[in-house]
């Protein structure tokens, strides 16, 4: 209202309404590593939206856990659902956390490359990057009748003759 100094006044009333979010949306990674840690936004349409609290949540924690922030940390290989959920919408995304690949593998032993018939020796294997989520190895040979192989990586030298000891 206003008045004047003789006394006129006059009075308009003001409604303010609430814009009321139509769409949410979630903006940031949908793959990371096992171990890694991202940030996850949301996004509401229109942008002008009044009340623009969000609450998050993940379906698994044991996969990706979520806090009130959006910092998501992957737990273990997967998928979890995070969840975005404000006063008037919800949304949700699969994020995947896949494992970190073995890039690499060394294969040592103390022995040499040349056996006899009957020698033995112990094979080591080193995966490379150390941290990869799925290090165990698995030992073979190209041919069992010359060289045979253990699970630990144990080789007994059968015949004469040439073979690949492998580490996969």
């Amino acid at each position: 209202s206003a008045a004047t100094a003789n006394g006129i006044t006059d009075t308009i009333t003001v409604t303010v309404t609430e814009v009321v979010a139509e769409k949410l949306e979630i903006q940031g990674a949908n793959k990371i590593k096992i171990g890694s840690e991202t940030d996850v936004t949301a996004v509401f349409y229109p942008a002008d939206t009044t009340i623009q609290r969000v609450e998050w949540s993940s379906d698994d924690e044991d996969i990706a856990a979520v806090d009130e922030k959006g910092h998501i940390v992957a737990n273990n290989v997967g998928k979890a659902t995070i969840i975005a959920t404000a006063k008037d919408v919800q949304t949700e995304f699969v994020l995947e956390v896949e494992p970190i690949a073995v890039e690499r593998i060394d294969i040592t032993t103390t022995i040499g490359e040349k056996f006899k018939s009957g020698d033995e020796a112990d094979f080591t294997a080193t995966v490379y990057p150390a941290n990869a989520t799925y290090p165990e190895v698995t030992w073979s040979v190209e041919n069992p009748a010359i060289v045979s192989v253990s699970e630990d990586g144990s080789i007994e030298a059968l015949s004469c003759g040439e073979t690949v000891v492998i580490a996969t």
